[in-house]
């Protein structure tokens, strides 16, 4: 009985040697391997619709990339607004939106709205610049800039109040001058 269990003892560490063995040649072959870096040779006139050999089917039947200059739409048109128009370029920039004859407290004619953000819960904020120095600043529904309090923030207008008076002021001015 005891030969027995000897001869199965055996057994298992001549195996287990044999896997470590076979486990230590493959980890010498990985080791030794060198891939392959030549680069791609670009097909051939001929083969117009066969992939090239050694390059891979899906480059050869993608498009050529094409140039930025060939959508010219997609540079003249504001993002992330549903009601994306091009921006009409012949008519000037005004960043004050039909503003009432009398006379106002100091003039908004150097406040430009440069942008909005909205995040989660937070309340809104304009990015204004204003005055000559072109300075911006965060602002917030009831901050003040130039005498004028911030008294609402739409999706691309900041509206303005000051003595009774409103004035709005458009995110892109040039493409709203004759909608309402």
């Amino acid at each position: 009985m005891q030969r027995h269990g000897m001869i199965s003892r055996f057994k298992v560490m001549v195996s287990l040697l044999a896997l470590v063995g076979a486990l230590s040649y493959l980890d010498l072959r990985l080791w030794s391997f060198a891939p392959e870096i030549e680069p791609i040779a670009p097909p051939a006139p001929g083969n117009a619709g066969l992939p090239s050999p050694g390059g891979s089917l899906d480059a050869d039947l993608l498009p050529p990339p094409r140039s930025l200059a060939e959508f010219p739409q997609t540079a003249r048109r504001p993002l992330f607004f549903a009601n994306r128009r091009p921006v009409d370029m012949s008519q000037p920039k005004s960043p004050v939106a039909a503003a009432p004859e009398a006379a106002l407290p100091v003039s908004l004619d150097q406040v430009q709205l440069v942008g909005i953000m909205r995040t989660g819960k937070a309340k809104a904020r304009a990015l204004v610049r204003a005055g000559a120095d072109g300075q911006a600043m965060w602002l917030g529904v009831g901050d003040n800039v130039r005498g004028w309090q911030l008294k609402e923030i739409g999706d691309d207008k900041a509206i303005f109040e000051a003595d009774g008076q409103r004035v709005q002021i458009r995110l892109y001015a040039a493409t709203t001058a004759g909608a309402k």
